[in-house]
């Protein structure tokens, strides 16, 4: 389903009048923009990394696995 269709489906199970639909001249330039966004990314299957000065995580983020999921927090 493209994007278009999505905002369209939206609309049309939510109806012209309902607070949905009047959000929708703020939300969807925002929503495309991200769509945009993400099609700009390399294909590598994967999110982008960010380059080794930032590999020193900050004390209270949790560790990440190599897909990006949050790993399980060690038992202490």
């Amino acid at each position: 389903m493209s994007l278009d269709q999505r905002l369209r489906e939206k609309l049309d199970r939510h109806g012209p009048d309902s607070p949905t639909a009047r959000a929708c001249p703020q939300r969807d330039p925002y929503l495309r923009a991200a769509a945009n966004r993400v099609r700009q990314r390399p294909r590598l299957g994967r999110a982008p990394t960010r380059g080794p000065e930032h590999e020193q995580r900050a004390e209270n983020e949790p560790p990440h696995d190599r897909t990006g999921e949050v790993a399980p927090t060690p038992v202490r």
